[in-house]
């Protein structure tokens, strides 16, 4: 049996049929060629920003604090990654202009880029705030105010009489304090006394010092801080107001009574007025004299009432006072990320990043 062979219209029909298929299917290789991304696409600079975008949150989440905030820059810590006990430093950055890249920096070392072509890069910071209210015990500092003074008797005439003051002879003026209970410290920063020059030699000192026992008001022997001291030559030609001022007469939990001394190193280094009136009260100032340097005072027990040395005494005082104080506190509690990466916005990406420490922060 014979095998019957194509015809030419056959063979013809059977090659336009094949040029039409293989068209068909160049076609389809072409459009599928053109549909695959080619490293510059869109597609291509969306998936980088997602991939960004999927860094920083998975390493905001866990920021313990911050140490900056900014909208194109933060730098916060996050617990130990590497074993060393430390926690680790991570820093995201952009320089705000389009086309440079996003850096990222851990520990301080070497700077690596992210991502190229950053178009934006913008941080917000989502803040709360808890405001509390609790007391504290605050130190209030009175300023320079008048602690004592005595300038005479109401409704009593007055006798005045001067004593000299060298090494052995001294002069004391007993004063008590009028201060508040929660006073915990008591500066003494000006004396004024009513004196005169004696001598153009020598200098004048005076101490502050604390009685030698419970209503005694006689001195103790050891001064509280440094005397104060002026040259003899330097007081007044005629009796009048003469300070003397201290910078270490510092009292920590202070009691009520002291003693103002008054001494010279030559003889006689200057003169110190004392009032005396034997229609004198009992009160709390107590004028006292000593010509053996201070082994005795006069005058005796029974008539001490009747003598005082004019004098001002300044200072000022510390108290303890309770007070409500209002403080509030912010924490951070997410972050709002925007990146676009690429010639326009269409590759914008926005992430809410939600941190599971709460860092606290000085500042909203």
């Amino acid at each position: 049996m014979r095998c019957r062979g194509y015809t030419l219209v056959e063979l013809v029909a059977s090659m336009g049929a094949m040029t039409v298929l293989l068209g068909g299917i160049t076609s389809a290789v072409f459009l599928a060629t053109r549909a695959l991304p080619d490293g510059q696409s869109a597609f291509e600079d969306r998936l980088a920003a997602a991939e960004v975008a999927g860094m920083l949150a998975a390493d905001l989440r866990y920021a313990s604090s911050f140490a900056e905030r900014g909208p194109t820059a933060v730098e916060f810590t996050v617990p130990d990654r590497t074993g060393d006990g430390s926690p680790e430093v991570i820093r995201y950055s952009w320089s705000g202009a389009t086309g440079d890249p996003l850096i990222y920096q851990c520990n301080g070392g070497r700077e690596r880029q992210l991502a190229q072509n950053v178009r934006k890069f913008d941080l917000r910071y989502i803040v709360r705030s808890v405001t509390e209210t609790f007391t504290r015990d605050n130190e209030v500092n009175s300023g320079q105010v008048l602690l004592a003074h005595f300038d005479g008797w109401d409704g009593i005439s007055i006798n005045w009489f001067e004593r000299s003051v060298s090494p052995s002879r001294w002069c004391s003026e007993y004063f008590t304090v009028d201060l508040p209970d929660n006073v915990i410290r008591l500066e003494i920063q000006d004396v004024y006394l009513r004196m005169a020059i004696a001598n153009i030699w020598g200098k004048v000192s005076v101490a502050i010092h604390r009685p030698a026992g419970p209503n005694n008001p006689e001195p103790s022997t050891a001064s509280i801080g440094t005397p104060a001291s002026r040259l003899a030559i330097s007081l007044p030609g005629s009796y009048w107001w003469v300070r003397f001022s201290f910078s270490d007469v510092v009292i920590e939990d202070p009691p009520r009574s002291y003693c103002i001394v008054i001494r010279g190193t030559s003889y006689p280094a200057g003169y110190v007025l004392y009032y005396h009136s034997p229609n004198a009260p009992a009160d709390q100032t107590v004028g006292l004299w000593t010509s053996d340097a201070g082994d005795t005072w006069s005058p005796e027990a029974h008539l001490r009432d009747d003598y005082d040395i004019p004098f001002w005494i300044y200072g000022s005082y510390t108290v303890t006072a309770t007070e409500n104080v209002e403080v509030t506190r912010y924490f951070i509690s997410g972050v709002n990320m925007t990146i676009s990466i690429g010639g326009d916005d269409t590759t914008q990406t926005q992430t809410g990043i939600r941190l599971l420490n709460a860092p606290e922060v000085s500042a909203p």
